[in-house]
């Protein structure tokens, strides 16, 4: 592992962190930071360029935000689980930091975004894992939804059991109850955060604003569609091994074996449908 440092001092206080794993996506990178806002330079974006062939460049990304910019740089591409926790350890070893927060590259934040999240967090010390709504789009076929999720904690578990109530890119965790899990489980590769988000809401509250504070692009060249059948494993494994027993866990393992049923076009088509009767 090679490190592309910005100046910090060691134990330096930031607001929060903000998470972005990089690899081969320089201009997705780029609009990513150009979103960010806050009420102060007081937070620190980590990225984790995971071994890209032109590696990102502290000097150019730092034109792009208002809060310090730190790189760390993989030699070779490790995989994104193994890249988050790099970058966790390294925020837990060098920052004084309450909260990490975790965005991809070419997803946009609404501009309130982590002003919401950190007075959330501020606010209510017992709240381990916060999330958002995201909004969903892709420009070429014209198709867009809204994801939505329960907001409080008992409602999100019995979510939980049936899909990821958290969007990964929209999450803001309390670094304490990270450090406690042990960072992403390297087990559950596809479905790491899935794994990470059971586990903390086993350890404390969850929350999610309902608010579309995070837009992201629909990929059809990414992880969630190249690779749905091996997430979906990891996904049962997950519910089976993490998830408390109960009843919600026997339909929440059928409803994932009828997923991987399902072509991914019509799981897609399906949640635009189920958004727009929400909306009705």
């Amino acid at each position: 592992m090679m490190n592309d440092v910005k100046d910090i001092t060691a134990g330096e206080k930031f607001d929060f962190c903000l998470l972005i794993p990089c690899f081969n996506n320089r201009e997705g990178l780029a609009a990513s930071l150009k979103s960010i806002a806050y009420t102060s330079s007081s937070f620190l974006i980590v990225i984790v360029d995971d071994g890209s062939t032109m590696p990102v460049s502290a000097r150019e990304m730092a034109g792009y935000t208002t809060g310090a910019v730190k790189i760390i740089r993989l030699v070779q591409n490790e995989g994104i689980t193994r890249a988050l926790n790099k970058g966790l350890q390294w925020i837990v070893d060098n920052v004084n930091t309450p909260y990490v927060a975790r965005l991809d590259c070419g997803d946009i934040c609404h501009q309130e975004r982590f002003i919401k999240q950190v007075a959330l967090l501020d606010k209510n010390h017992t709240i381990v894992l916060s999330g958002s709504w995201c909004a969903f789009e892709d420009e070429e076929k014209g198709q867009k939804f809204t994801y939505r999720s329960p907001r409080q904690h008992n409602a999100i578990i019995r979510d939980m059991y049936f899909r990821n109530s958290f969007m990964h890119a929209s999450v803001m965790m309390r670094l304490t109850a990270v450090k406690e899990a042990g960072f992403y489980p390297v087990d559950y590769e596809y479905a790491e955060d899935y794994a990470l988000f059971w586990i903390l809401c086993n350890r404390g509250e969850v929350y999610i604003i309902q608010e579309r504070l995070v837009n992201c692009m629909l990929n059809r060249k990414g992880i969630s569609f190249k690779n749905k059948n091996r997430q979906l494993k990891a996904r049962l494994r997950v519910v089976r091994n993490l998830a408390p027993n109960s009843l919600y866990k026997l339909f929440g393992i059928l409803k994932l074996y009828c997923l991987r049923l399902m072509p991914r076009e019509f799981i897609l088509r399906l949640k635009i449908f189920v958004d727009k009767m929400q909306r009705v």
